[in-house]
């Protein structure tokens, strides 16, 4: 029953990302280029560049990815984790696994915690197959 109730929410925030109109997005959102295709969770996002931000300031544990140019996009449920925010832009950090490169956090400048991306089924399976290099990749530029 749980895990019907979690999909049915995940679904639901899915569907509402395409419909919530620009003014709805108020979190903070900056761009960034993402030279390697990449995973949040199990869906697969090819490289370029992203516009990374809050779907709402009153939750901000979902996080909006959209491609600047195309049509890749995905709502992601996150966990907040403490620690110290980069003084020089925002970041993403991701753990790679030869070729398959999964999200692992999202951090705001200035922030005082991360936005920490649940592992997906693909990567544990992953996981346990070879050790992760972790790459960190800064903003290009804010609006």
């Amino acid at each position: 029953m749980k895990k019907q109730l979690v999909g049915m929410i995940i679904v639901v925030s899915f569907i509402a990302s395409f419909t919530v109109a620009p003014k709805a997005q108020t979190g903070k959102i900056y761009d960034i280029d993402v030279p390697f295709d990449f995973i949040i969770k199990n869906q697969i996002l090819p490289a370029g560049r992203y516009s990374i931000g809050r779907l709402h300031e009153q939750n901000p544990d979902l996080l909006l990815f959209r491609s600047t140019v195309g049509k890749a996009r995905t709502v992601t449920l996150t966990q907040r984790m403490s620690g110290e925010a980069p003084k020089v832009g925002s970041m993403l950090s991701f753990n790679c696994y030869g070729d398959r490169c999964f999200l692992k956090s999202v951090w705001v400048a200035h922030e005082s915690y991360a936005s920490k991306i649940v592992s997906g089924s693909l990567e544990r399976k992953v996981k346990m197959l070879a050790e992760a290099k972790v790459v960190s990749l800064f903003e290009t530029g804010q609006r």
